[in-house]
């Protein structure tokens, strides 16, 4: 990748995907050599086969289109958040049970998925590297002048100004007042949030 090229949502999540397909793959090999040493329960066994089919079902997803994130990669994602949340609740009970290099690998595999969920949602919950935030602009000297030219007609007229008359005071002031911000700002200043 060019040093020049700013990189995006699926550059990072491409990168995290790739992190957790390795994780797994190593934690996968490792967990059935434990088993095969010391057994991983029966009751165990089907919780983490759907752990990992639904990390699996995640990793396959994306790599199907790696250049952008789909509504399906989202709710690949939360699938298998839920099925996370399930088998800790259901790990916790059973972890003093267990032996020690079986426990400790169990959660290094559910760590290990627990971090990809976070930076998953981390970076789509981001900006864009060098984008700038979103923001609405408040123009309070603008809408100063407009709430006092509004006040003054209603005073007295009795009735709302409309926008040609708010308009050509607003330019006298120096100010530009388009239709669209003189309907937004008339439904804050009736509603008492302007």
């Amino acid at each position: 990748m060019l040093p020049t090229q700013q990189l995006t949502r699926p550059d990072f999540i491409r990168r995290f995907i790739a992190q957790l397909d390795e994780a797994l793959t190593r934690d996968v090999r490792v967990l059935r050599k434990l088993d095969e040493k010391y057994g991983v329960p029966d009751d165990l066994r089907k919780p983490i086969e759907r752990v990992e089919a639904a990390a699996l079902d995640v990793i396959y997803g994306f790599y199907n289109h790696p250049h952008r994130v789909t509504k399906s990669d989202r709710t690949n994602v939360r699938h298998l958040e839920q099925e996370l949340i399930f088998f800790l609740h259901y790990f916790n009970k059973v972890a003093p049970t267990l032996n020690l290099r079986l426990a400790r690998v169990i959660r290094h595999f559910l760590g290990d998925i627990d971090h990809f969920v976070f930076s998953f949602k981390a970076t789509l919950n981001s900006f864009n590297p060098g984008a700038r935030i979103p923001r609405r602009p408040i123009h309070t000297a603008e809408r100063a002048v407009w709430a006092n030219i509004v006040s003054n007609h209603l005073y007295t007229h009795g009735v709302f100004p409309r926008h040609p008359i708010v308009y050509s005071q607003m330019r006298a002031a120096g100010f530009s007042l388009s239709k669209e911000t003189h309907g937004d700002w008339k439904k804050r200043y009736l509603a008492g949030n302007f």
